[in-house]
Order: C-alpha cells, then sequence, then structure tokens
C-alpha cells in the first residue's frame, strides 16, 4: 500500500501532515463496496489523497475466501514529510 500512496503536490508545497482513517468496505470478490473518511487528518488534499490510494488497489486477488458477503477494515494513513 505504502509503495501507493501520493503525497499531493499541494500538501507537499503547503507543508501539510496527517493521519487519515479510512473506512474501507471489501466484497467477497475483492471489489470495493466503500470507503470513507472515518477520521479526517485535518486537510481536504490528504484526505483525497488516502482515498485516492485505496481505489487504486482495488479490487484485491483474494487468496481465501472472506466467508462473508463483505468486510469493513479500519486503515489509517500517515502523511509526514519528516521521513
Amino acid at each position: 500500500m505504502s509503495e501507493l500512496k501520493r503525497y499531493p503536490s499541494t500538501g507537499r508545497l503547503n507543508g501539510l501532515e496527517g493521519r487519515v482513517v479510512l473506512r474501507v468496505v471489501i466484497r467477497a470478490d475483492g471489489h470495493l463496496s466503500e470507503v470513507t473518511v472515518h477520521k479526517s487528518s485535518g486537510h481536504e488534499a490528504l484526505d483525497n489523497a488516502a482515498l485516492e490510494s485505496i481505489r487504486l488497489v482495488c479490487p484485491l486477488h483474494m487468496h481465501q475466501p472472506l466467508g462473508t458477503s463483505e468486510v469493513a477494515v479500519y486503515i489509517p494513513i500517515v502523511y509526514s514529510l519528516g521521513g
């Protein structure tokens, strides 16, 4: 996932940092059902970049069946300029 995370240029230029927590619902077939910001970083540019990162990784290749029609997970994504 970290290789798909892109620091938005407006965030980098303005020195924005923060932690976004996303609520992600994945269907049994690995496709994205829903993704929402559960806890904002306080910066719309970072929140939107986190949402886009999740959209880029779906659909997921499911190695094993979920055993349910869908699953919800919370994913924290940290944007830090300090490394």
